[in-house]
């Protein structure tokens, strides 16, 4: 159970960077690594952001409020979504069977 936390973790932080080169769309501005950071509340602003979009992405709840831009973007949010969902299949599954073996 520690490895798939460790890889959702690592899957999540992976993704929220990749977000952060191309950027995406919150409001009316974009967040990334290579804008105006500082006027959109700076770096933790942003990386706060950024990986708040990758957990929403990764468990598959999607509330709209962030859009990936271009295709980097767009890619990775549809491998992020669907390794998500697996990953949270396979953690139920051995949940479930660490709590039927007691």
């Amino acid at each position: 159970i520690g490895n798939i936390f460790y890889t959702a973790f690592w899957v999540i932080i992976a993704s929220a960077l990749l977000y952060g080169i191309e950027g995406v769309s919150y409001m009316d501005y974009t967040l990334g690594f290579f804008g105006d950071v500082d006027k959109y509340g700076g770096m933790v602003y942003v990386i706060g952001n950024l990986i708040y979009f990758s957990v929403v992405v990764f468990s598959t709840v999607g509330f709209g409020d962030i859009v990936p831009i271009g295709p980097l973007g767009k890619s990775v949010l549809i491998f992020e979504g669907m390794i998500g969902g697996l990953i949270m299949a396979v953690l139920i599954i051995a949940l479930y069977k660490q709590l039927m073996d007691r």
